[in-house]
């Protein structure tokens, strides 16, 4: 969902914030993985994983981080 909002985002206008969102899934999902949603009892819940992802969206080295892996 939260991909697809990005992708509805560069579509009506909005780039830098697309890049950011998706920079932050790519940390959030494919680097880190310090948060896993599971629907278990062992995974963290949709809002804990939307506050992680923020986290990374308003963090000023983003970009850094997400390059570092590229």
């Amino acid at each position: 969902m939260i991909r697809a909002s990005a992708m509805l985002l560069r579509h009506i206008g909005f780039p830098e914030r697309t890049e950011k969102v998706e920079m932050a899934l790519d940390v959030c999902g494919l680097y880190e993985k310090k948060m896993v949603i599971t629907g278990r009892d062992t995974g963290v819940t949709g809002d804990e994983y939307t506050k992680y992802l923020l986290s990374w969206i308003d963090n000023p080295k983003l970009k850094l981080r997400w390059e570092k892996e590229i």
